[in-house]
């Protein structure tokens, strides 16, 4: 019940870029990147201080002696079959990206080369199209 109710203090890889963004916005003036790293640290360590001081404090007061009633069941250990890892991984993600490739980026990179070496009298379709 402890770890449900202070699990919310402790940054995780989705709330990385929301720190990092938090932290480029209030530096400000004090040292560019470092000030901005210097932030991050400190609002990580903040969390796991305030994770730990309200573990404790909910520990010796509120969740005194009361036994969970909440279980945690894990599936069983299994070895990780590491030719089968590689091959799903090239399979759903490299795959993935090439087909995403062929489908979207080899026909805009085509369109972009015709317009860049079609010419219309001294100048090429590219350089006529507005760009916004």
């Amino acid at each position: 019940m402890i770890a449900m109710l202070t699990n919310v203090f402790v940054p995780c890889n989705g709330r990385f870029p929301t720190l990092i963004a938090l932290s480029g916005i209030l530096v400000f003036g004090m040292g560019g990147t470092l000030g901005a790293t210097a932030i991050v640290v400190g609002i990580v360590l903040l969390g796991i201080t305030v994770t730990l001081a309200v573990s404790w404090s909910l520990s010796k007061t509120l969740l005194r002696g009361i036994p969970s009633s909440f279980t945690l069941e894990l599936p069983p250990y299994r070895k990780p079959q590491i030719g089968n890892i590689i091959v799903r991984s090239i399979f759903d993600r490299t795959l993935f990206v090439l087909k995403r490739a062929i489908i979207v980026a080899a026909p805009a990179g085509v369109i972009i080369w015709l317009m860049a070496n079609i010419y219309v009298g001294e100048i090429s379709i590219l350089a006529i199209v507005p760009t916004g």
